[in-house]
């Protein structure tokens, strides 16, 4: 115990150099491994609150994507069925299982795609491509890697209007896609619907968009539930 004390006593009271330098070799020691250790503290809280914050965003993203959803791409979509029916042009697609993007499968459908685009007119034709433009910069947010958007938040309350739409306009994508390269592949959009439409009942889907088209009924409100009874009446 005199020894243990004796050996204390030197080092905080060094009587040489080479007792002061390894005193302040201790010292300097003892106060990095203080700073580290709280440093990788603080590194972990930074880390958990970068990812509760990037957690906190794409659900954020998702719910903006659903209001965008209803007030701007549903409304427009709505318009172009109700401008196809009134020029009583039938749906291009017969069968959900039709609906492919499949290399060889484009190509095989494409002559047919252009006549049925050749049944619209100019300004209807501007229409579907300002609504694929905005469901391929809306695609961009799920398809993106990392997501800017939790796929899980949108996935029930958009994804049967989503592939409604790409099925309805999907002639359109095949022309553009195989005649028109400017204005790209809207690879987005083909990406995020391979992926909701495996998932989805498709034979709904098609039986839904095909009474969209006859009877000119309304989308379903792509956000799910009304949460304001008054929106009911």
């Amino acid at each position: 115990m005199v020894w243990v004390i004796s050996h204390f006593l030197a080092f905080i009271n060094p009587t040489n150099a080479a007792d002061f330098w390894t005193m302040v070799l201790a010292l300097a020691t003892i106060g990095v491994a203080v700073v580290a250790g709280r440093g990788l503290h603080s590194l972990r809280l930074t880390r958990t609150e970068m990812h509760n914050r990037a957690t906190r965003e794409s659900v954020q993203s998702a719910v903006d994507r659903c209001n965008e959803m209803a007030r701007e791409l549903v409304p427009l979509y709505t318009e172009i069925l109700a401008n196809i029916a009134a020029k009583r042009v039938p749906l291009f697609v017969g069968d959900p299982a039709q609906v492919s993007f499949d290399e060889k499968e484009e190509i095989q459908k494409i002559n047919r795609a252009i006549a049925w685009m050749g049944q619209l007119d100019i300004e209807l034709k501007k229409q579907t491509v300002r609504l694929m433009n905005a469901l391929e910069t809306w695609s961009m947010y799920f398809t993106n890697d990392p997501a800017l958007a939790d796929e899980t938040v949108a996935f029930e309350p958009c994804s049967t209007v989503f592939c409604q739409m790409v099925m309805g306009l999907y002639p359109a994508f095949l022309t553009h896609r195989r005649t028109n390269p400017a204005s790209g592949p809207f690879q987005n959009s083909v990406t995020l619907f391979k992926g909701w439409y495996a998932r989805k009942a498709q034979g709904p889907i098609f039986e839904q968009l095909k009474r969209l088209q006859s009877d000119g009924a309304k989308l379903p409100p792509p956000i799910g539930t009304r949460l304001d009874p008054k929106a009911q009446d």
